[in-house]
């Protein structure tokens, strides 16, 4: 492709890159420019220097800053591209201006440069217009005769060049641009010594021979491009083609209709699966944690009551042998260990009995303990009863509260379950710490 000189005063145009340096150097145009401006320009048209250029101001600057005054300039490129008969130079424009030129714009830029409210007088124009193309509907003044028989003015069509978006709407935009990360790199002395311009150069020098092809492949479709220029007035066959397109682009639109609406057949039918997989695992869930609280409190009870009845009966049975008392009171200290083949003889200490107290109160325990393990009276069933109903009641109320708060789902895709809080929507593949306390051994 021709080489432009980016510059608005200038816009030399030139076919090989020694002669676009040369004209910087010795036009008076560019006198007071740096000589760097026209190799920082072919930067910007290598596609790879664009990319690592890019990289360096993203890591310095992120998006905001020289990084948007970039993609501004790249996006006006792309859109140059266009011819003005194209069904999206209009849209693309807008798209241009509504992302970086206006007051509420995602990446706002500085439109202090000449011509700035020229772009901003355009949008509007070309957004609330009421006609497309250059002829608009209007209605002429009715004259003495009209207005005395009371006949409006003639209907008529004409030619207005109001709300028509110009080729050059970023003429001034593009140059500002331009400028502004240009001058951004300029006093970044960083630059010249990063990785990405010592990529760039050494890209620079390898594909020297391929650009010289791309010049010649450049300047065939530019010939290409005037040609189809020249052959613009074929409309009946620039119309079927475009018939054909809308055709082709009908056909696949369908198959990705198509596609997309199996996609949301499979999913539905996943989600349903995974409803009535819950449904039928909650009618039974219930029953399952109650028999689950049933057999731990029995076993619990059981326990309690095995060892209340047998504890006491082997301790009462173990004071019924003297071997076995003897051997309490050895372990108790009170007496001395003896040999297997000799006599027990109790002795107390003169003055002071406490064999005889410390059995005596041995007996008394005994006593109570045996006591402790018959049934009770009415009265102290009652209260024991009430005991174990409050706290097998509390769960219940605590499991009931617990299940209205979280809900145990299946995924098919891991084979696992997993716990959903409805109220927080928060899931986890963790068990609930609560459910520790609210169904013990369960694996809820």
């Amino acid at each position: 492709a021709f080489l432009t000189c980016p510059d608005i005063r200038c816009g030399a145009t030139f076919t090989t890159e020694p002669q676009y340096h040369s004209h910087m150097v010795e036009s008076e145009v560019h006198a007071g420019q740096p000589p760097q401006f026209s190799h920082f320009h072919m930067m910007l048209r290598h596609q790879r220097g664009q990319d690592l250029l890019r990289s360096y101001l993203t890591r310095l600057h992120g998006i905001t800053g020289p990084v948007a005054y970039l993609d501004a300039w790249f996006a006006i490129q792309e859109w140059k591209k266009l011819a003005t008969t194209h069904e999206t130079f209009e849209s693309k424009a807008m798209n241009i201006i509504e992302l970086y030129c206006t007051p509420d714009s995602a990446r706002h830029l500085d439109m202090t440069f000449p011509g700035a409210e020229r772009i901003t007088t355009i949008h509007q124009a070309v957004k609330h217009r009421e006609h497309k193309g250059l002829y608009r509907k209007t209605r002429a003044t009715a004259g003495i005769i009209r207005n005395l028989i009371g006949i409006q003015g003639k209907d008529y069509f004409e030619f207005t060049t109001e709300g028509v978006l110009p080729p050059d709407v970023f003429h001034q935009l593009e140059w500002h641009c331009f400028m502004k990360v240009f001058t951004a790199l300029e006093s970044d002395v960083r630059f010249k010594r990063s990785n990405e311009y010592g990529t760039y150069a050494q890209l620079h020098v390898v594909d020297k021979a391929h650009r010289q092809e791309e010049l010649v492949k450049d300047y065939e479709r530019y010939r290409l491009m005037l040609i189809q220029q020249w052959t613009r007035g074929f409309c009946a066959e620039e119309k079927a083609m475009l018939d054909k397109a809308n055709e082709i682009v009908d056909i696949y639109m369908k198959r990705e209709i198509d596609l997309i609406y199996r996609t949301i057949e499979k999913q539905t039918v996943r989600e349903r699966v995974r409803e009535i997989r819950h449904a039928e695992q909650e009618k039974h869930e219930g029953t399952k944690l109650l028999t689950e609280d049933v057999v731990f409190w029995t076993e619990d009870s059981l326990l309690d009551e095995m060892y209340e009845h047998y504890t006491t009966a082997l301790i009462n049975k173990m004071l019924d042998m003297p071997e076995l008392r003897k051997g309490l009171m050895q372990y108790s200290g009170h007496i001395k260990a003896q040999s297997r083949h000799m006599h027990v003889e109790i002795q107390p200490p003169s003055g002071k009995n406490k064999q005889e107290e410390w059995f005596t109160e041995l007996m008394d325990n005994a006593r109570k303990s045996e006591k402790g393990a018959l049934p009770v009276n009415a009265q102290e069933s009652v209260i024991i009863i009430q005991r174990r109903m409050r706290g097998v009641l509390g769960r219940k109320i605590g499991r009931k509260k617990f299940m209205t708060r979280y809900v145990k789902l299946f995924d098919s895709y891991s084979n696992c379950a997993y716990y959903q809080n409805n109220l927080t929507g928060e899931s986890s593949w963790e068990r609930p710490r609560m459910t520790k306390h609210l169904y013990h051994k369960s694996n809820w």
